[in-house]
């Protein structure tokens, strides 16, 4: 990418090339599965270790959607700086290893994901601790979603979860130890009543997270309640922890004095609805004798380090039942059924040094794949088990896992060729590929490896990172859309560097949505690719703001307008196919962002649109409909809903103001004289899509109003940012709330009624494409011949529509709240501190700080109800409604 990399094109010379093979080969790098950094689902947030010659320790926090600074994370004060991270799959939890100063061991803290939040601090974010004695060597999530391809869905990862998981109740996952396998999982907890105080308090349910431990050397069955097992003296020094897609289990790899091991552990309910961690070692790997250097004398010493265990899906084998021999007929064919073998590989991934013998210096090096496999097979019975099983007709065959007595293969890598960070990708077919940072002789490189391939494979074109400053230990992270083998970013992080963001492109055995035309425009390709990455986040229910960074920074500066309105209209068209999704809502968030991340001029009639279309989305969320088809509205969101109609007035009076000043242009100059050279809003009224959405805003409007005014009941008084207070239902609120909304219309000089009327009979013929290259590009030159039946449609127009206070007063140059939409204080008042804009629309909002006190008390509910207001405000904690982050 064009703005990721500031020096790293800077050609490595010789003498520094050949410090960093020597370093290589003396150190070479452990490939942990415990991430040096994250990059969020949600809201693609990158979150990577502080450099050296940063002011803080700990971790810093940036968005991928467009470079900015980056902030440090704040975690609590009571402990160290952590030294490992890592996020749940739904986004909903972080979790920090913070090591000990002096002694051995730690604390393992779970965060919720307000931790990220720009307004979170030390002492804001809710904490569970859990002490550790030795620093964790792996850490893997459980349950993850199934990832989304192009035409299908990945298999499931690992163990199945458990009936009606909720992730809100608490992370799930299996940690590493040297010397026990650890399942952390939430676990239900009933709260007993208690009438012996006032007033009383009935029973509760509560979630609190339990430990399971098993040993790694012997085979253990643990349940909740039970005694653990004796602490295993036999600790390791390296582990590792992988789920592998159509399988149930989670797979250990571990290293001991050059030994190798691996475990399978089984995660489940008994019938009981008890959780338990069983772990069965596997047996030992078959020895192999390492193959010869290519082009080395045969006098050479090896030495070989084990970087890593990755565990792969291989395809199942058929195979049959084996008769005895003295029992088979040789002149009688085998018929037994076949049946299919399940397996599972075990790359395991050594870094080879060639040294003579004469001398302590390295002469080559290299990478070894070795893959093991195992087999899981129908357990033979001895003849008397044979006999006590054919007299019982409901006798279940038992299945166990064992270990191939000999490896599938074994691959090397050219010479002088290492891998230095790795994170496998187990979504994309075959299964076993792995994004790898390659370090040559030449540089670093970026490539998808086959792990499980006859020979040394890479998948796809490398690409070039030349010389990162001379480091050894770096760490690699995929976006989402990387992850599933489509356009998207790697985060290659390392102490000296920080984070470099690298755009990936689609590998060419993913296949896009729709059907892709031969062309020989690059940005058209690109366009494609990314809105096939765009539209399998959204079916994952993830951020896509890492699609939008790699293809704005493919894509050269003098394309750029014409590459958004291809993007946009491929996406617009291929969006009405999915069912799920809405095709309107999804256009104006892809045009927020697009235009946000290339500063066009169009973001803020972008960013003005999705928000009425919002405002609107909530007005029909807080709107109760009767039997007799009457139209009433939750007490205790009628005061918002008044400050959301305010907001959606004042932008609707401009397109009105706009527009009767062209009528009176075009009377004036003639049609011919109008030039279309940027954005106007007057494309709300112009275009027939967004008419309706104001023909709609203005109905709603209307029925708010008809309710208050025949409203005898007390509704909930207007909150406060700084009273948390919980709020009550006040008589009082309901009478100024009548006058308030009365005065919606008439402050901006519409009338409702009339302008309503006049727009639902405005009748206009436009070109079908004309419709929809308006709508894309929000640009009124398509719609041209539309206009003068929109001026004389128009209703009758009196100076108070130029004479509104909001004009007088420069009501167009008023900031509002990007939350709850209420007008934001200047910037010298003492509450601007709070205030954060998102990253992506540039909208500030000092809502978050409120809605975290909020989240912790019951202001905007009554009687333990929350108002669908208050749902709809905690909805947007944590990224704004178009999609972006929130920032400093």
């Amino acid at each position: 990418m064009d703005d990721s990399k500031d020096d790293v094109d800077v050609a490595e010379t010789s003498k520094a090339g050949l410090r960093r093979m020597r370093r290589l080969q003396s150190q070479p790098p452990t490939l942990t599965s415990c991430a040096q950094g994250i990059i969020h689902p949600t809201t693609s947030q990158l979150v990577y270790p502080a450099p050296p010659n940063a002011r803080v320790e700990g971790y810093l926090s940036t968005s991928i959607f467009a470079p900015s600074h980056p902030s440090p994370l704040n975690t609590t004060h009571v402990f160290t700086p952590g030294k490992q991270i890592s996020v749940s799959a739904g986004g909903d939890w972080v979790i920090i290893y913070h090591p000990h100063v002096s002694a051995e061991g730690g604390n393992l803290v779970v965060y919720p994901s307000t931790l990220l939040s720009p307004v979170a601090t030390p002492t804001s974010v809710p904490i569970t601790t859990l002490p550790l004695n030795t620093e964790p060597l792996a850490l893997i999530h459980l349950y993850p979603p199934r990832t989304q391809l192009t035409h299908s869905r990945a298999p499931p990862f690992g163990p199945r979860p458990p009936a009606n998981y909720d992730t809100s109740h608490g992370p799930s996952f299996v940690l590493l130890t040297n010397s026990n396998i650890l399942l952390f999982h939430p676990q239900q907890v009933h709260i007993p009543a208690r009438l012996d105080v006032q007033p009383p308090i009935g029973s509760s349910v509560s979630w609190t997270t339990n430990v399971l431990r098993c040993p790694l050397h012997t085979r253990w069955h643990a349940l909740p309640g039970e005694v653990g097992p004796v602490e295993d003296v036999r600790t390791i020094s390296k582990g590792w922890l992988g789920l592998v897609p159509g399988n149930e289990g989670v797979w250990v790899g571990w290293e001991r004095d050059g030994e190798a091991g691996v475990i399978r552990a089984e995660i489940g309910e008994d019938r009981l609805g008890r959780c338990y961690l069983q772990t069965t070692p596997m047996p030992p790997l078959p020895l192999l004798r390492t193959p010869p250097f290519g082009g080395l004398e045969d006098d050479l010493k090896f030495h070989a380090e084990l970087q890593s265990v990755v565990f792969v899906s291989l395809p199942s084998a058929q195979s049959q039942t084996e008769l005895k021999p003295e029992t088979m007929d040789l002149d009688e064919k085998d018929t037994s059924p076949s049946r299919t073998v399940e397996r599972v590989g075990a790359v395991l991934i050594y870094h080879d040094l060639a040294i003579p013998s004469s001398v302590s210096v390295p002469v080559g090096s290299r990478t070894r794949l070795e893959v093991h496999s195992f087999e899981r097979r129908e357990v033979e019975l001895a003849e008397g088990f044979n006999d006590i099983a054919a007299g019982s007709e409901g006798f279940d065959p038992s299945w166990d896992w064992s270990t191939v007595p000999h490896p599938l293969r074994v691959t090397t890598s050219p010479s002088d060729t290492s891998i230095v960070a790795l994170h496998p990708t187990p979504a994309i077919p075959p299964h076993t590929l792995a994004m790898t940072l390659i370090s040559q002789p030449s540089g670093y490189s970026l490539v998808h490896l086959n792990l499980a391939a006859e020979t040394w494979t890479t998948v796809g074109s490398p690409i070039d990172l030349g010389e990162l400053r001379g480091e050894v230990e770096l760490g690699l992270l995929l976006s989402q859309g990387a992850m599933r083998g489509h356009l998207g970013l790697a985060a290659v992080v390392g102490k000296e560097i920080g984070a470099i963001l690298v755009a990936l492109p689609r590998l060419e055995d993913q296949r896009v949505s729709g059907q892709m035309e031969e062309s020989t425009i690059p940005y058209e390709a690109t366009a494609v690719d990314a809105v096939t990455s765009v539209i399998l986040a959204e079916r994952q229910g993830v951020d896509w703001s890492d699609v939008i960074r790699a293809a704005c920074g493919t894509v050269g500066k003098g394309h750029l307008k014409t590459f958004l309105s291809f993007f946009l209209k491929r996406a617009h068209t291929l969006v009405a196919e999915e069912v799920e999704m809405d095709q309107f809502d999804l256009l104006l968030r892809l045009q927020v962002a697009l235009f946000g991340a290339t500063h066009d001029s169009r973001l803020d009639l972008a960013a003005d649109i999705l928000r009425l279309n919002e405002a609107s989305l909530l007005v029909d969320e807080c709107a109760l409909f009767g039997e007799n088809g009457k139209i009433s509205f939750d007490l205790d969101s009628i005061w918002p809903l008044i400050g959301v109609m305010e907001w959606t007035m004042s932008v609707m009076a401009i397109a009105m103001r706009e527009t009767v000043l062209l009528g009176a242009k075009m009377d004036w100059e003639g049609p011919e004289a109008l030039e279309f050279t940027k954005s106007s809003p007057i494309i709300l009224l112009a275009h027939p899509t967004l008419r309706a959405l104001v023909l709609r805003l203005l109905s709603q409007l209307s029925q708010l109003t008809s309710f208050l005014q025949s409203l005898e009941r007390p509704i909930l008084q207007p909150e406060s940012r700084f009273l948390p207070a919980p709020l009550r239902r006040d008589a009082t609120a309901t009478i100024v709330a009548r006058d308030r909304v009365r005065d919606v219309g008439y402050s901006e000089g519409v009338d409702v009624f009339e302008w309503g009327k006049g727009l639902q009979g405005l009748t206009t013929t436009i070109d079908g494409e004309a419709i929809q290259s308006s709508l894309i590009d929000l640009d009124l030159a398509p719609l041209q011949n539309a206009l003068p039946s929109l001026i004389e449609a128009l209703p009758g127009v009196d100076s108070t529509l130029f004479l509104s206070s909001s004009t007088i007063q420069g009501g167009g140059d008023l900031e509002y709240d990007a939350v709850d939409f209420t007008p934001l204080p200047p910037i010298s008042s003492p509450s601007s501190q709070a205030r954060v804009k998102c990253g992506r629309c540039g909208w500030r909002t000092e809502s978050l700080s409120s809605i975290m006190m909020q989240g912790h008390g019951q202001a905007g509910t009554q009687g333990g109800r929350e108002s669908p207001w208050m749902r709809w405000k905690k909805g947007w904690e944590g990224r704004c409604m178009c999609g972006g982050t929130w920032v400093k």
